[in-house]
């Protein structure tokens, strides 16, 4: 639903400016993401004496799972917010498990990038500077991550990006609270429409095309349902694809590849589609491989071997074992991956992947009917 404001549209000069640090040196990259002894919970930290297995929108923190495999939810402990509670920060920093090799410094592989990233954060309607200064005054971090940070690699600062994806530390629905309020303070509410359960922003009235904010909250994987509060080793093993899984920190000016290859692959000629993805849910899977013929698609030329090994190795009853509830939205992402007039090569291109995929092409045909 659109926000409506009575403010007029010349306050946002109201909206303050992300103050950004000099480039940091990556071989020092740990030392800007220490956690303070009030830092917000995440997975691995001590509370009671059980750990924290993730987080959950609302406040919800997930605990161990017992002998059955079960895990308890339970309220983030008031601590957070002031009162005393028996909480031991024993979880990792977003990059404590990364190697030096995984961090680079911006402008060594995009000469002009940090400039580049100035120049669109200072665009007008300013929503991705103010969704960038909220998280950061609130004590969390926060990364571009996905298309636009692919495109800049393989084709230099001069790329534009569409749409602008985030990920960071603050979970989304309390970023979603804290924008909800603020925009309509600073006269932008009537600018932004929500579009779906996720944080995910468009910029109105009236674009054909309206460009998309979309800011999701690290991941956690191997709970069996969405959770979140990982570093980014977790988070980068829930993604689709090596090129898309670079994360860009603008406040210090370094880009993250916690695959290793995300950099390798996006430079490469061609390039190359390798997918990082590493869950055994089938619907998540065959979400994947949708994914997956997407870029197929779109890029002229690539080299999918390495994607193509994993797809082997994926169970041959894949799509026989995805949950019926799951295909509705798995059609939609289909329709929305692959346009109608590509669809036979994608489907040609699907049963070259292995008898897991190509089963799954066979159902979406079969349902498509």
């Amino acid at each position: 639903m659109t926000e409506t404001s009575s403010h007029p549209h010349g306050d946002r000069e109201s909206v303050p400016s992300v103050s950004r640090d000099k480039a940091a040196d990556p071989n020092d990259f740990r030392r800007l993401y220490h956690r303070p002894p009030d830092a917000f919970i995440v997975r691995g930290d001590q509370v009671e004496g059980r750990t924290v297995a993730g987080l959950g929108p609302g406040k919800v923190m997930y605990l161990e799972a017992d002998s059955a495999g079960r895990h308890t939810s339970k309220p983030v402990p008031k601590e957070e917010c002031g009162a005393t509670a028996s909480i031991v920060r024993s979880g990792p920093h977003p990059t404590e498990h990364l190697a030096p090799h995984q961090v680079h410094a911006a402008a060594d592989l995009v000469e002009d990038l940090p400039r580049s990233v100035d120049d669109e954060l200072a665009k007008d309607p300013p929503l991705a500077r103010f969704v960038m200064e909220r998280i950061e005054q609130a004590g969390h971090h926060v990364w571009l991550v996905g298309g636009w940070v692919r495109d800049v690699v393989m084709h230099g600062a001069r790329a534009r990006p569409k749409d602008l994806d985030m990920t960071g530390t603050m979970m989304s629905d309390e970023l979603k609270a804290e924008a909800d309020r603020t925009l309509v303070d600073i006269g932008l509410g009537d600018l932004y429409t929500m579009t779906s359960k996720n944080f995910v922003y468009s910029v109105a009235p009236a674009l054909d095309k309206p460009r998309l904010l979309e800011y999701k909250t690290v991941q956690v994987d191997g709970l069996g349902f969405p959770a979140y509060g990982g570093d980014l080793l977790d988070d980068v093993v829930c993604r689709d694809l090596t090129i898309n899984s670079l994360y860009y920190d603008h406040r210090h000016r370094i880009i993250i590849d916690p695959s290793g290859s995300g950099i390798d692959h996006a430079r490469a000629r061609p390039c190359r589609l390798a997918t990082p993805f590493r869950t055994a849910d089938p619907a998540r899977q065959a979400a994947i491989v949708m994914r997956f013929l997407k870029f197929r698609m779109r890029l002229e030329v690539s080299d999918a071997s390495e994607f193509e090994r994993w797809a082997r190795e994926l169970p041959e009853d894949m799509a026989a074992r995805i949950p019926e509830e799951a295909w509705p939205q798995l059609h939609g992402l289909w329709r929305r991956c692959v346009p109608r007039d590509h669809r036979s090569r994608a489907f040609e291109e699907g049963t070259l992947l292995g008898p897991a995929v190509a089963g799954l092409m066979d159902v979406l045909k079969r349902r498509s009917t």
